[in-house]
Parts: structure tokens; sequence; C-alpha cells
């Protein structure tokens, strides 16, 4: 894996009957597993192991951890200026500080 984000994958997939267009979670994006608890980046698709499971890897580093589409929701997280998505997503401590920060 090269961590590169591809632009390979809709950011939708199929439309419902309603003409809604269903979400799906592309390669590089962060997400919130509702199961588990957990924010991940999206580090492979369905489409990548021929099954409907998606791989996620904590946004920190870390072991990789599966889940079905539908445990998965977008992840509402703005980053400022001088932060990716990824650490904006990261634990932060009481006194706002990103975690890792020295005082």
């Amino acid at each position: 894996m090269t961590g590169q984000r591809t632009e390979e994958q809709p950011a939708f997939g199929p439309a419902l009957a309603s003409g809604s267009p269903v979400w799906a979670p592309r390669r590089g994006e962060l997400v919130e597993d509702a199961v588990a608890g957990r924010r991940g980046v999206v580090v492979a698709v369905p489409e990548d192991t021929g099954t409907q499971v998606y791989h996620l890897c904590p946004a920190d580093g870390g072991d990789e951890w599966p889940a079905l589409r539908i445990r998965l929701n977008p992840c509402a997280v703005e980053a400022p200026a001088d932060m990716s998505r990824g650490e904006a997503a990261l634990p932060q401590d009481g006194r706002g500080a990103r975690q890792g920060d020295v005082p």
C-alpha cells in the first residue's frame, strides 16, 4: 500500500429508490465505525479484497480492523488549517492540545 489517496472510488454508490445516492467510503477517507466506537482511515475497499468488507486503520497508526459498510458513517471532523482531517480526528487532552504535543 503506498499510502496515497486515490480517486478511483465514487463518493456515492448507486441511488436508492428515492433517487438519493448511497454514501460509500473511499480509500483514504476518515470514517467512524459505530459498532467498534472508533475512527479510522479506509485503507482497503471491498473491490480490493473481493468481499463486502472495508479495512480501517487508526489515524494515528496501529492495527487494522475490518468493518461492513452498514457499520460505517462519514466522520464530520473539521480540520484547522495546520492539520489534516486525520490529525484533527486524534484524541485531544483536556487542555485542547493534540495528543503528543509538547506543552
